[in-house]
């Protein structure tokens, strides 16, 4: 198994060392003292790996009893490896997790640390809203540090729709209406590129939370509901009606994300489903949000079920044999303040999961918004569910649909998912 450690030597830290003798005698005191705390995660390049670095350099400034070293593993193959190091008598401190049932199976093993003591000691209430909180909790015990989300909202072309006289839909049907008029219009009202497979379901999930409400959703992708179940079927209704319809640009697996994201800068589409990590490309393409583009959140349909966003949710988890817990709490706590998540949100994109950062654009204030007035969170599909329901259902049955909008076809295949995950546990 290959592994890459990285020690990260904090910049901030060595200038104060060159430049003050007093400071120079302290850190090299401090330094005979030292902990070595292990974060391990998959970033070893782009964005993610500057917003580590600096992040590294910020918490090693503030602690300098304490010195971080990264074990980054390569991102096709880390969650077996991950595994492995967990189960063994040298985990990492810290590592990348994502809620739910990645989290849970790994809570029930025994090799994942509870934070809610943590998150007591350090006020986290006061910073995190409770609807991302409610995602890293597992049985009453909160087990995932939230760190940044990528919430799926529907990018629109402004002056397009200002041109046709569109407004942004506050219910399903109205959601219907833009959608075909922008057809009738001469566009496809929906763009796609979904080469990687796991962004198919990203409608289906936003049709489920707003119809039929997140718990629900949360037994589906535990594999505890049915997928036959009436409350499933209402969303499937819609789904097939949109993809008879013809609303998406088609042959959406011959894409990758961003390369769907061209139909809609070209104006061959009116909309697109994607995470708040598309808004940088229309940027750099020169789109002005506000004026050129701009974005709207799915439509809450049964107002007795808060408002869900869905996407892509990073967080940190501890393991249980951690080498050095209260070391660890520190920089866990510290990745949830408002300076590393301020630095965060504005390395990386997309939203930052503390309450008072400010670093947002329009659309990211809408979410904030949301999310601080009560709405709630809820992972994607593809990184949440078991294995084999991510193989089955969402690299299988999810893109299948837009060919075949089978509805019985669908619900067997998730049924034969479901029964193969109770089997196997």
């Amino acid at each position: 198994m290959k592994i890459v450690r990285k020690l990260v030597v904090s910049a901030v830290l060595l200038s104060l060392v060159l430049t003050s003798p007093i400071f120079a005698e302290g850190a090299r005191e401090a330094a005979t003292t030292q902990k070595v705390v292990t974060w391990c995660h998959i970033w070893g390049a782009g964005t993610e790996r500057e917003q580590i670095t600096k992040s590294i350099e910020l918490f090693e400034a503030a602690n300098p009893d304490v010195k971080v070293e990264e074990i980054i593993l390569d991102a096709a193959t880390w969650q077996p490896k991950l595994i492995q190091l967990l189960a063994g008598d040298d985990p990492p401190d810290i590592f990348l997790r994502y809620p739910g049932p990645n989290t849970t199976a790994l809570v029930d093993q025994g090799v994942i640390a509870p934070l809610t003591e943590m998150w007591k000691e350090y006020g986290l209430d006061d910073v995190i809203p409770s609807g991302l909180k409610d995602v890293a909790t597992y049985k009453g015990e909160v087990y995932n540090l939230p760190w940044g989300y990528h919430p799926t909202i529907v990018l629109y072309n402004k002056k397009m729709f200002d041109r046709l006289g569109l407004k942004v839909p506050t219910t399903i049907k109205e959601f219907e209406m833009v959608a075909d008029a922008l057809k009738k219009s001469g566009v496809y009202p929906l763009a796609s590129g979904a080469s990687g497979l796991w962004r198919t379901s990203y409608v289906l999930e936003l049709l489920l939370t707003s119809l039929s409400g997140p718990e629900f959703y949360k037994d589906l992708m535990n594999m505890d509901a049915s997928w036959a179940d009436p409350k499933a079927r209402v969303a499937y209704t819609y789904w097939k009606r949109w993809v008879e319809n013809g609303y998406w640009y088609p042959d959406m697996r011959s894409r990758r994300w961003a390369e769907g994201l061209t139909i809609l800068l070209n104006g061959e589409s009116g909309m697109y489903f994607l995470g708040t990590y598309g808004v940088p490309m229309l940027e750099q393409a020169g789109w002005v949000l506000g004026e050129d583009f701009h974005a709207f959140l799915f439509p809450q349909e049964n107002k007795s079920f808060p408002r869900t966003l869905i996407g892509p949710f990073d967080t940190w988890s501890k393991a249980a044999k951690a080498p050095h817990p209260k070391e660890a709490d520190r920089l866990l706590a510290f990745l949830a303040q408002k300076d590393a998540q301020t630095m965060r949100a504005r390395y990386h994109g997309g939203m930052a999961c503390n309450k008072n950062v400010a670093e947002y654009d329009a659309i990211g204030e809408m979410i904030r918004d949301a999310m601080n007035a009560g709405a709630g969170f809820n992972q994607v599909i593809g990184n949440a569910l078991p294995a084999v329901g991510v193989e089955l259902i969402n690299k299988g049955a999810c893109p299948d649909f837009y060919d075949n909008p089978d509805i019985e076809r669908f619900i067997a295949t998730a049924e034969e998912a479901r029964r193969r995950f109770h089997a196997e546990k």
